[in-house]
């Protein structure tokens, strides 16, 4: 939905930057929301925290397709603002309630059929959604939208967690874990960097890339977008199976990743090819789904269950400002500059961040994973 309203958006104002003033926006009221999640979360069950935040994005979509064909952005933005306001709720909950549902042993193989399910969803999405959208009514189309998020909340409601509500003070401790374990913290800063770099995905910049370095068209940008989650689908299956019964240093993975999605970014641009920018696009999928699973469990494996919950959503009420000011940064320079400006810079980011890991991971091998109950 959100994707669909930058393009409309993007359509309007034919501006980069106006497009990424969404996300910013999206992002602001995503910061205010982390940090009451930080701070309450503890008070309520995450399945609770799941069903209901399903149930109020009903709501928004509701409210938002009424208002799209308005061309008002003032309204879209405030409505986008409350959907955002949820979502920092239900993503700290549904990544802390994974290991309190299976054993460490299993964390790696469940985020990577995680992973791969979320971007079979993604891409299957993005082509259906385009097919139904030339035959199907947008009426018909909202009703299927707000038909899967109550069978969101209907699953969610399914799923049987005993999980004893922490009735402790957090407020003095709910960042401090974060800036003080090693692997969090470090795990953190290379977020950072890399939200920078990944905004070349955003929707407004990826298709100003399209269009004014490969001098394509639209069906170009799509076709990019479909090989980059098909090659996560079935580079992340493959890759991440023969990759299982073999014990890899976490950090020497990201940066080998890192490394490779720098070199990728540099190559697809500097060549301005239409066939090269779409191998690129679909040798990055599985080299980003490696990393981002690693690091998922990771962070899993190393915070315990009363301290998972406060550090998956400070680190949301931290990464996602941080992203949507990203985005803003990198559409406020496509404009002044030109978009391959931003997209060598993100290549060099992306090369950056390895470098930092590097440095950063000699200081925390021997840190040891966390006991759980």
């Amino acid at each position: 939905m959100e994707i669909t309203i930058m393009v409309k958006v993007y359509q309007m104002t034919e501006s980069v930057f106006m497009t990424s003033m969404i996300i910013g926006v999206m992002a602001l009221s995503a910061f205010f929301s982390g940090l009451i999640v930080t701070r309450f979360i503890h008070y309520f069950k995450l399945k609770n925290i799941l069903v209901t935040t399903s149930i109020l994005r009903i709501f928004t979509v509701s409210a938002l397709y009424i208002c799209i064909n308005s061309e008002n952005l003032l309204l879209i933005m405030i409505l986008l603002m409350v959907q955002s306001f949820f979502s920092a709720w239900s993503a700290p909950a549904g990544q802390s309630i994974i290991p309190l549902l299976f054993r460490r042993e299993q964390l790696r193989e469940i985020n990577t059929f995680l992973s791969t399910t979320n971007e079979v969803i993604q891409a299957v999405g993005w082509s259906l959604g385009g097919i139904l959208l030339l035959y199907l009514e947008s009426d018909i189309l909202v009703i299927i939208i707000l038909c899967l998020f109550a069978l969101s909340a209907v699953l969610a409601s399914l799923i049987k967690l005993n999980q004893r509500i922490s009735k402790k003070e957090h407020k003095k401790k709910r960042f401090k874990i974060l800036l003080t374990h090693p692997v969090v913290l470090n795990i953190t800063v290379v977020d950072m960097l890399e939200s920078a770099a990944n905004t070349i995905w955003t929707s407004a910049l990826l298709l100003s890339f399209t269009l004014y370095v490969l001098n394509a068209d639209e069906m170009v940008w799509g076709h990019i977008n479909a090989l980059y989650f098909a090659g996560s689908i079935i580079g992340g299956i493959v890759l991440v199976t023969l990759l299982k019964n073999t014990e890899f240093n976490l950090f020497s993975l990201i940066i080998i990743c890192g490394c490779v999605m720098g070199a990728l970014t540099l190559i697809m641009t500097i060549s301005g090819n239409t066939w090269t920018a779409l191998a690129a696009a679909f040798f990055m999928g599985p080299i980003y789904q490696i990393r981002n699973i690693y690091q998922t469990t990771a962070l899993q494996m190393y915070t315990d269950d009363e301290n998972r919950t406060t550090v998956f959503s400070a680190r949301s009420a931290i990464l996602t400002p941080w992203n949507g000011v990203a985005v803003m940064m990198m559409g406020f320079l496509a404009e002044v500059t030109t978009i391959t400006t931003v997209y060598i810079l993100s290549g060099v980011i992306y090369i950056l961040s390895s470098v930092l890991v590097y440095i950063l991971s000699r200081n925390i091998m021997n840190v040891p994973a966390a006991e759980n109950e």
